[in-house]
């Protein structure tokens, strides 16, 4: 029993990878409670377990053996900063350390991009084929980014249709607010996609149709201007739908009250 701790203390702080025998298995028990101990003082990360089943000619010398995977923290710290318990240990059904690899290139190039469930599941989906799993991902994170820059238009639009239709509401007499300078509006609009990385062109676009919507009207200044007086329920309804699709964070704040 010393000689298999010694082994393991061997294996786990040169290589990361040790073997045990029938024998060991025998005591296996043993072995995980020491192991996991053996982690928590360690700067160690399991970050896969398997049972690998060796090929016929080794099988005649060795017998059937379970091997374990350990790769060093200090290694992967870096790229796995985030990753979660849960996936830390994982086992990741593979049969060579060669696919191992390719799941290791996989989280390390997608890893900013996608959540680690989402990498491991479609590696699997794939039959952890690295050619066919890396194109699924890389169709799965342009198609996140395409909605993601579709959002942030909708951000930016949503956000100054509020502001021009809120300043009409609290000030319907001020015919400064009904009236909006195109290269104002440009200039924000640049700042702003510029900001979240979304098509100004389009924005700028959608942003005119969007003030014909609510009654604007460009004239021949290529300004914008607001002419209707009595239209505030209109407006309102305008404001209302905006509103509604915007996120909005609450606050509560809660006092204990205390007897002195």
């Amino acid at each position: 029993m010393n000689d298999l701790i010694s082994d393991l203390d061997i294996a786990t702080k040169t290589q990361g990878i040790f073997i045990l025998s029938m024998h060991a298995f025998k005591v296996c028990k043993f072995f995980f409670d020491h192991f996991f101990k053996k982690l928590e003082n360690e700067t160690l990360q399991i970050i896969s377990i398997q049972i690998v089943k060796p090929d016929v000619g080794d099988s005649k010398k060795i017998g059937d053996f379970l091997a374990f995977n350990v790769i060093m923290l200090a290694q992967f710290q870096q790229t796995f900063s985030k990753i979660s318990k849960e996936i830390i240990i994982e086992s990741f059904n593979c049969t060579t350390s060669q696919q191992q690899h390719h799941l290791m290139r996989l989280f390390k190039e997608f890893g900013d991009k996608l959540e680690k469930t989402m990498i491991l599941q479609t590696w699997r989906n794939h039959n952890n084929i690295f050619v066919e799993t890396r194109m699924k991902l890389m169709e799965i994170c342009a198609t996140s980014n395409l909605n993601e820059l579709k959002e942030n238009e909708l951000k930016i639009l949503r956000k100054i249709c509020l502001h021009i239709l809120w300043n009409i509401l609290k000030y319907p007499k001020h015919i400064k607010y009904r009236q909006i300078n195109k290269q104002a509006l440009c200039n924000y609009l640049f700042q702003k996609c510029h900001t979240l990385g979304a098509d100004f062109e389009k924005v700028l676009i959608d942003m005119g149709k969007r003030l014909q919507c609510i009654g604007f009207k460009k004239e021949n200044d290529n300004n914008w201007y607001h002419q209707c007086d009595h239209i505030e329920i209109h407006l309102w309804e305008s404001y209302k739908y905006l509103i509604n699709k915007q996120i909005m964070c609450v606050y509560f704040i809660v006092v204990n009250k205390t007897n002195d």
